[in-house]
């Protein structure tokens, strides 16, 4: 019984980091985009005034406008490489949370179902006692040659009483 709630726990970890992937990938794309988009923007602006200066000024300065582009695509490499980071972090910590949750999700089921076993153990235990009692009588009544009426009313009697004591055991257990 305890391998199925080891099996229980880890797909339900397995869905825990898998919808919580699933939220950070969302931010983490929409965090790339809006930090795409200014980098993008800048770069616009920074193409703009390069183009303006050289206008005005008659020279072109190719290079350091080469370098800020490269500058601002590096920004952006490094914020991919920071969110990719994070999800990962993010990652490993959901499966950390995640395994010990589904622990604590599964252990009020796991203690019930324990306690039903101990109960249908100990049910099974209290019906069996009488009716073996029963069947052991009737059968040694069963067998002897000959059978005096007394004897047989007797043995009938007992198993009347054994039976109102299922009976009384079984209104118990359902009564609970």
């Amino acid at each position: 019984m305890r391998n199925i709630f080891e099996s229980v726990r880890t797909r339900l970890t397995f869905w825990y980091v898998l919808m919580m992937l699933l939220v950070s990938g969302v931010f983490s794309l929409v965090i790339y985009k809006g930090v795409d988009k200014a980098v993008q923007h800048n770069m616009n602006q920074l193409h703009k005034r390069i183009l303006t200066q050289s206008q005005s000024t008659g020279e072109l300065n190719l290079m350091s406008a080469r370098i800020l582009i490269e500058e601002l695509r590096d920004a952006r490499q490094q914020v991919i490489a920071v969110l990719l980071a994070t999800n990962g972090g993010i990652l490993v910590l959901t499966a950390f949370a995640g395994y010990f949750l589904a622990g604590k999700t599964l252990k009020p089921i796991e203690e019930a179902m324990a306690k039903q076993r101990r109960f249908i153990a100990a049910a099974s235990h209290e019906l069996r006692t009488p009716l073996t009692s029963m069947q052991t009588a009737l059968e040694v009544i069963l067998r002897a040659k000959k059978i005096r009426l007394e004897e047989a009313k007797e043995v009938l009697v007992e198993n009347l009483h054994s039976l109102a004591e299922l009976q009384d055991l079984t209104d118990r257990l359902l009564n609970q």
